[in-house]
């Protein structure tokens, strides 16, 4: 297995998901199809080390990227439709931060400290993080299409 703490992540967001789909019974075809997108691509991605499956889930971030966008805009603007918004930048930024060589320097406890602990590659939990915001997105906009 690739990565067990974002494997579980995958799966906890995917719980997240249909319980939310089975709340809002009502919602958008294309949400709902990228969400199945993502999120069949995610637990591939995390719960292997294949690389088809890593490229697989970067190329359904970027379609599920637009999506949810598409869907942001074309909603009246409303406080649910800019908090969507800025819920899909933070997931954005903080997959990016995940990414970055630096994330990793610092232990989560130690971080108001700024004391270097060890350093590995990337760090789990600005990407577990990301998951979470991007559920919320799609939470938000399931509610908007639900009414």
């Amino acid at each position: 297995m690739s990565n067990t703490m974002l494997f579980r992540s995958s799966m906890f967001i995917t719980i997240l998901h249909i319980l939310a789909q089975l709340w809002y019974r009502q919602t958008n075809l294309i949400l709902t199809l990228t969400i199945i997108g993502g999120l069949s691509t995610s637990i591939w991605n995390h719960g292997t080390t294949s690389r088809i499956a890593m490229i697989s889930d970067r190329v359904m971030m970027v379609i599920d990227f637009c999506a949810d966008a598409y869907l942001i805009l074309i909603i009246p603007l409303q406080f649910k439709c800019v908090l969507a918004t800025a819920m899909l930048i933070s997931s954005v930024v903080l997959y990016w931060v995940s990414k970055m060589p630096y994330a990793s320097q610092f232990h989560i406890n130690s971080f108001w400290l700024c004391a270097p602990i060890r350093q590995i590659r990337g760090s789990n939990i600005p990407h577990m993080i990301a998951h979470l915001s991007l559920t919320m997105t799609h939470i938000i906009l399931m509610s908007i299409f639900a009414t």
